[in-house]
């Protein structure tokens, strides 16, 4: 969404509560206390439902929660085609992954092996490995919010 501030005219609080809650993890369990009658893979199945299904008519909560977000999703969905935005997003992470964490991998002379959005390493190596992941990924974090908020003065 940094990347596409087209869809909005202001970065709106929801965005913002939205970035806060995915960066930090807490995105499914503050999600839960409003549907508290749904497990955490109920939500993520819900969440997965929003964001890469054709279809419309799962959406209102959501829509409720996150308005400006879901007028994102619907409209890139709309412009691109509803696959699009799962694609985008398996690139964003494949690269992150591949380009980045593993990158650093080598850098440090780590074998390792990938197995979809995993990253397999001997156990002497985990403490590393999670060192490389979390610096990179505050890093890039770092950088969305960064034009996020260069985005309000849009």
């Amino acid at each position: 969404m940094a990347d596409n501030f087209d869809y909005f005219n202001k970065v709106a609080e929801d965005l913002r509560t939205y970035f806060n809650l995915v960066s930090t993890g807490f995105f499914y369990e503050e999600v839960n206390k409003s549907k508290p009658e749904l497990s955490r893979g109920e939500i993520k199945r819900w969440i997965m439902m929003v964001f890469f299904n054709k279809n419309y008519f799962h959406d209102k909560n959501f829509q409720q929660f996150f308005p400006s977000v879901y007028g994102f999703i619907r409209n890139y969905k709309k412009k691109f085609g509803y696959k699009s935005l799962a694609h985008r997003l398996q690139n964003i992470e494949s690269d992150f992954i591949f380009n980045t964490v593993c990158c650093n991998l080598i850098g440090e002379d780590i074998k390792y092996f990938t197995v979809h959005d995993s990253v397999c390493v001997k156990d002497s190596e985990k403490v590393k490995l999670n060192e490389i992941f979390d610096n990179e990924f505050q890093s890039y974090l770092h950088n969305v919010e960064v034009k996020l908020l260069l985005g309000n003065n849009i």
